[in-house]
């Protein structure tokens, strides 16, 4: 009788053992889940903020007031806005791994003021005339998101 009651300990041990390394596999497949869905979502949520940025100031332009311009040999996009009779750009180009805004007279216009306002792998930037304006981002990881903004 002693023997069965040896056979039944470790049974239920090795039944129990197996059970709590099974739960541990399970925890360990959720977590390297989450883990690759929070890093997928930081991915997009770099990749909006510069496009929803861009966007949020073009709405708020004058379609006759936007264009694509080569300033200081980068391709910009230039936001022209009329204060007390001076005209001041709202300017937005990417260098050296960040998209940068500059706002000033229409008359000093230069990339050498710009603000960082986030890191960004490249910017892509084309008037497409008549079916708006086309911008591309790219982050670190070769993510790309793309938007394109009819003016009116």
């Amino acid at each position: 009788m002693r023997r069965s009651y040896v056979v039944e300990i470790l049974f239920t041990l090795v039944l129990f053992t197996l059970f709590v390394v099974g739960s541990f596999f399970i925890l360990l497949s959720g977590a390297n889940a989450y883990q690759k869905q929070v890093e997928e979502i930081q991915n997009v949520e770099e990749l909006r903020l510069p496009l929803s940025y861009i966007s949020t100031k073009l709405h708020q332009a004058n379609k006759d007031n936007v264009s694509i311009e080569i300033v200081d040999g980068i391709n910009c996009l230039l936001i022209e806005e009329v204060i007390d009779n001076k005209t001041y750009v709202d300017m937005f180009y990417y260098q050296d791994g960040y998209l940068y805004e500059t706002f000033s007279a229409l008359d000093i216009l230069s990339i050498k003021n710009g603000e960082r306002v986030c890191a960004i792998s490249n910017l892509i930037m084309e008037d497409r005339g008549e079916d708006g304006l086309y911008f591309e981002v790219t982050n670190d990881d070769n993510i790309t998101k793309s938007l394109n903004i009819v003016l009116r």
